[in-house]
């Protein structure tokens, strides 16, 4: 069994840790974490993050854009209102990094320059 997060010491704490050290100050399980709120009975929000990041290929977070409410709820302690903000969080930043290609002037003048423009839309198809 794992330490509660209540039993942390607060550099230890996801929240804690982002107020403290602001985001690059925090992995990405304390990220997700914080989105997560609580974990469960002999299970902290830590744990069940980590278990979220282990269910994904590769374990790469990338692979966050592409998971449904339906597949997060497959993982025990993941209910569809954790699901969703994770999926929300992670619509909201493709969102932010269309809107971010979309005010920056489009630049045409290589291949690259049009994958990068047309990518966060097509990223996941």
């Amino acid at each position: 069994m794992t330490l509660a997060l209540r039993q942390l010491s607060a550099c230890e704490k996801p929240r804690e840790k982002f107020l403290d050290y602001g985001p690059d100050g925090v992995s990405t399980q304390d990220l997700l974490a914080i989105l997560l709120r609580t974990g469960l009975k002999g299970e902290s929000v830590l744990d069940l993050a980590r278990t979220v990041i282990r269910s994904l290929p590769n374990e790469n977070i990338c692979h966050l854009g592409s998971v449904s409410v339906a597949d997060l709820c497959r993982i025990r302690g993941i209910g569809r209102d954790k699901a969703v903000t994770v999926c929300a969080a992670v619509e909201l930043g493709k969102r932010i990094a269309k809107e971010h290609v979309k005010q920056t002037a489009p630049d045409f003048s290589s291949p690259r320059a049009i994958a990068d423009y047309v990518m966060e839309d097509m990223r996941y198809l």
